[in-house]
């Protein structure tokens, strides 16, 4: 395409996607002209930040809008209509019906090359929607909450949906001051991360005052609240509906593009549609799951913002190499900092992979050093990793990244064992726990020992198992699993007549397996430590009123 000849494109969706490829087809070309139209009164406002004017982190709605129409125009000579809606494409002719939505005129705009960036719709149960029910999807929806918030008297506020934004909304409006219920229907909150892990995050949300009301279908709502499927009704002044999002593809199907399985619209590895002239990107498009190689949703911002340069340097034959998504996001839960990345257990069980899976608690740094709680999924026969999620109060971003980065380049635990990162005690530990973690991984996957994890643990005290405890007896005494023996690591040697050689033992240090094992035993290390299985069973012990099986919590 020569540079100076000039090219109509017409960009449908302003948001993440479509900002971004405008700016990108300007930079590459400075005298086409770029139409974008845009359904909401907003552009290019930071979508991920929109919970946070609830809680008062961002101070004004206009703080989350990064650009107006009149900066495009300014900055990048594009011509932005906000409240103008795509209503039908025609391919043949190659144009767009749009509707004016403030004059309700209707016009037709050429196109030589159109950029589908319609985004995702909110899911809307018709018996779920109220006068006080709101989605939060764009700016507009942020005025109309605050709005509502500043006519009515909120006190008690519903979550609908335990997802990324259902748990960041409630963070915001619990850190406001307010009331708040999360309801779900599956029994714990944000389902990329494994069962075990979520227990980490629920007694984060419970110890900050939320209610979480989970395993439970919401039937409808009405003004007074909410009504649960068994009838109970839950009062709520203000409710947030956030049930996940579809493909807003309707254009694109009346259109004939090819829609996948998933209900996103096919496009290639340069995201382009089965129709040459038209590109796709962002939450309505079909992507290419890296680790599975199979299609997939992903309604993240970072992709969107891939994907819009890939498909502009195509256009310009600039080639990009796109290898698919391996799912990495990050997200912040009170004082916890929460990430996951690639498959977790319930993927691979129904993918029907054999995997392992390793999981350690440690010091993010030597001084001043925070808890992160890891877990790493690996292919069973290669070790080749496959998943992570990280939870703590301590810096995790840098051991995600680390871990996503071998994930896109099928990297294995010999990789992440004998990966070298740059080491301070300010900043990080002599060994990083990514590195410790692999090397853990690597005895498991060469079976040089066996283990069981915490969501084990109490059927071994229910069977009872031999359970032996190596902390030191003022340390047991504060909180030990029950029917557990207490045996100080350092009167370990001295002590092992008295142990049995023809039944399993359960030891919580892997030191001690090993002293152990080097002596005929059955030894099988305990994953994690005493904390990592009190912070397991605090919640459903709590909403299940179970019998505990520590003597005391410890946190």
């Amino acid at each position: 395409m020569e540079n100076k000849k000039e090219k109509k494109f017409l960009i449908i969706g302003g948001s993440a996607g479509g900002s971004t490829i405008g700016a990108n087809l300007r930079r590459l070309d400075d005298f086409s002209k770029i139409t974008i139209v845009e359904k909401d009164p907003d552009v290019s406002f930071s979508n991920c930040s929109l919970p946070y004017y609830f809680s008062g982190e961002v101070e004004s709605i206009e703080d989350l809008i990064v650009n107006t129409p009149e900066d495009f125009k300014r900055k990048y000579n594009i011509d932005v209509r906000v409240h103008h809606q795509a209503m039908k494409i025609n391919r043949d002719q190659k144009y767009v019906e749009i509707k004016d939505l403030n004059t309700k005129e209707t016009y037709k705009e050429a196109y030589d090359y159109l950029i589908i960036t319609t985004g995702g719709s909110p899911n809307k149960p018709k018996d779920l929607l109220n006068e006080n029910v709101f989605t939060l999807r764009n700016v507009q929806d942020v005025r109309d909450i605050d709005k509502f918030l500043k006519e009515n008297k909120v006190e008690n506020v519903g979550i609908i949906g335990n997802g990324y934004i259902g748990v960041e909304v409630g963070e915001a409006f619990r850190l406001s001051g307010k009331n708040v219920k999360l309801f779900g229907s599956r029994n714990q909150v944000l389902m990329p991360f494994d069962e075990d892990m979520a227990q980490i995050i629920h007694k984060e949300l419970i110890d900050n005052g939320m209610d979480l009301i989970l395993g439970t279908r919401v039937k409808k709502t009405s003004k007074d609240g909410i009504f649960l499927d068994y009838g109970t009704l839950i009062p709520c002044d203000l409710v947030i509906l956030s049930i996940g999002i579809k493909p807003d593809n309707h254009l694109a199907k009346e259109a004939g593009l090819e829609i996948g399985k998933t209900g996103g619209i096919v496009v290639d590895s340069n995201n382009r549609t089965s129709d040459e002239s038209i590109y796709a990107l962002g939450d309505v498009v079909e992507v290419h799951n890296d680790i599975l190689n199979k299609p997939d949703l992903l309604a993240l911002a970072g992709p969107a913002h891939k994907q819009a340069d890939i498909a502009a340097n195509h256009i310009y034959n600039n080639q990009r190499r796109n290898k698919g998504v391996i799912k990495s996001a990050i997200l912040r839960v009170f004082d916890l900092n929460c990430g996951t990345v690639g498959l977790n257990e319930r993927n691979l069980q129904e993918e029907e992979i054999g995997y392992d899976f390793v999981f350690g608690t440690y010091q993010d740094k030597i001084h001043e050093g925070k808890k992160i709680h890891l877990k790493v999924l690996f292919e069973k026969i290669t070790g080749q990793i496959l998943g992570a999620q990280i939870i703590g109060q301590g810096e995790i971003t840098k051991r995600l990244d680390t871990i996503s980065t071998l994930i896109s380049q099928k990297g294995d635990l010999y990789d992440l064992w004998e990966n070298e990162l740059a080491y301070s005690p300010i900043y990080s530990t002599t060994k990083d726990a990514t590195n410790i973690i692999g090397s853990m991984g690597l005895g498991l996957l060469n079976k040089e020992y066996e283990k069981v994890s915490i969501p084990m643990i109490r059927s071994l005290v229910e069977e009872d198992s031999l359970i032996i405890d190596t902390r030191s007896t003022k340390e047991f005494e504060k909180g030990h699993i029950i029917k557990s023996k207490n045996i100080p690591i350092g009167l370990l040697r001295d002590k092992v007549e008295e142990l049995p050689k023809d039944e399993n033992i359960y030891i919580n240090s892997y030191s001690a397996m090993r002293i152990l094992k080097q002596r005929g035993f059955k030894a099988i290390y305990i994953e994690g430590d005493f904390e990592d299985l009190c912070l397991h069973e605090y919640y459903k012990d709590l909403i299940e009123n179970r019998e505990k099986i520590v003597s005391e919590y410890r946190f």
